[in-house]
């Protein structure tokens, strides 16, 4: 995938993660200063939360629910924002995943990196079974 491409899919979940929570209620504010830690913050009823987009990868595309997602990805991320992203990501309450074959969105706890050594972690398949499809 080009990296036009990459970022055009990365902008696009971006706009279904807004849609996503406001449809739940939240009012999304959206950071006019880029954040390493994250890239959206829904509130509702009082109560602020700091989500990270995501969207999974396959991890072994011979097993087609290996899903995983790592902690520094995004089209315009680069070695130095990557670091940044790994020391950031205590700030993160909620990461916002989109699955591209299920065309929807699974919620991980901000913790889900916590105790793995790997900026990339496989996500349990018990959790697959929570995905919320979108209509596009």
């Amino acid at each position: 995938m080009s990296a036009e491409r990459a970022d055009i899919l990365w902008r696009t979940v971006e706009l279904l993660a807004y849609s996503y929570y406001a449809s739940k209620g939240y009012t999304v504010l959206v950071s006019m200063v880029e954040s390493p830690a994250y890239d959206l913050v829904a509130e509702k009823e009082g109560v602020f939360t700091r989500i990270n987009v995501k969207v999974a990868g396959l991890k072994d595309k011979k097993q087609k629910n290996s899903w995983s997602i790592s902690v520094a990805s995004g089209p315009s991320i680069t070695k130095t924002k990557a670091k940044d992203v790994v020391k950031a990501k205590g700030e993160i309450d909620r990461y916002l995943v989109w699955l591209p074959d299920k065309k929807g969105f699974i919620e991980l706890p901000g913790d889900f990196f916590k105790g793995s050594g790997s900026k990339s972690k496989r996500i349990p398949r018990e959790l697959m079974e929570n995905v919320e499809r979108i209509e596009i």
